[in-house]
């Protein structure tokens, strides 16, 4: 496999985080949640934040961007520099002025990020309207540019649906042209594919380092699949129970890790190697299925319609003890057949 092997070294540091601890709001003496936490993030580097589900990543990314929920967390030490700017110091006002124009995040999972009564068009264009003095025109024209730069198809259709009738691809594609269409000098990714099929996460991941390319961003990616760090990574650092265990350019970290819970999320990769098969059981087959075809819609009480075919000649047979995988993109039919 091949790495990335740039080098960051007269690059201007964007993200400067030191010491930085975060606990429980109220209860200074509870364990906290982040413990010490440095980081540093260069222009053009992608630097992925890797851990285990609790590990301290998302927590991170939201403290960068002043978004701790109120009551709950609280910053207890350290500091976070964006280019000068000392976040934890931060305004609720400068912050806001902040958001989208200097740092900008994609979030998880877009329908909770996007406003479901509002079209997608118009959630891009409150971000110009909230933050630059372009007229109705010249907003929707740059909505519609950056709309093309994520290689939305048919954006004018696009740009007047609203979230519900986009796919899961087309509405993270939706936030990442929300996020860059100001140019931040920062951008962080909270495992922004993990909800889509394989393919559509390929195509998102190589988006993310064109646009990164186009605009020279920072990026902080946040994910728990190696695979994803293995793709895009430029920088490594490794979480672990609130602190950073090991931080190392990608080619360093995946060929010679040097702490055990480095190796050990390694070894959890699964491989493609396909186990050697049993011996077929001599029960008869569990389930047989010969023909199988779903068809949603058709038909009416005034004229006839195709409607949409899920199912088509699905034929498989399951003996006792197997385990039968049923693989595809999103809409090739898979739940379809299971329901």
């Amino acid at each position: 496999m091949e790495f990335k092997s740039k080098d960051f070294t007269d690059a201007k540091r964007v993200l400067k985080i030191r010491g930085l601890t975060v606990g429980l709001a109220g209860r200074p003496k509870a364990d906290p949640v982040l413990r010490g936490i440095d980081l540093d993030i260069r222009a053009g580097e992608t630097h992925c934040l890797v851990g285990e589900s609790g590990s301290g990543k998302s927590v991170t990314s939201l403290t960068a961007m002043g978004l701790l929920p109120k009551d709950a967390l609280e910053i207890q030490g350290g500091s976070i520099d964006l280019e000068g700017i000392e976040i934890t110091q931060a305004k609720p006002a400068q912050m806001r002025a902040l958001r989208a124009r200097r740092i900008a995040m994609i979030f998880q999972e877009p329908m909770t990020a996007l406003n479901p009564v509002l079209r997608v068009g118009e959630q891009i264009e409150e971000v110009l309207n909230m933050h630059s003095d372009l007229s109705r025109a010249e907003a929707k024209a740059r909505t519609i540019d950056m709309m093309e730069q994520v290689h939305l198809p048919d954006v004018e259709r696009i740009y007047a649906a609203f979230p519900h009738q986009l796919s899961g691809g087309q509405r993270q594609r939706i936030m990442i042209a929300m996020a860059l269409i100001l140019d931040p000098d920062l951008l962080i990714a909270d495992e922004p594919t993990t909800a889509l099929d394989v393919t559509t996460q390929l195509q998102i991941l190589k988006l993310i380092s064109e646009m990164q390319e186009r605009h020279g961003t920072a990026v902080l990616f946040i994910t728990h699949d190696m695979g994803v760090v293995a793709e895009i990574a430029d920088t490594v650092s490794v979480m672990q129970k609130g602190r950073i265990v090991e931080s190392a350019p990608i080619r360093q970290l995946l060929t010679a890790p040097k702490e055990d819970y480095t190796r050990k999320l390694l070894q959890a990769v699964p491989n493609l190697d396909p186990r050697a098969p049993r011996a077929p059981a001599e029960a008869r087959d569990v389930i047989t299925v010969d023909g199988l075809e779903m068809t949603y819609g058709g038909g009416g009480f005034f004229r006839a319609s195709q409607g949409v075919r899920a199912a088509q000649d699905v034929n498989f047979t399951i003996q006792p003890g197997r385990t039968l995988g049923i693989v595809g993109e999103s809409g090739s039919g898979k739940s379809t057949v299971a329901r």
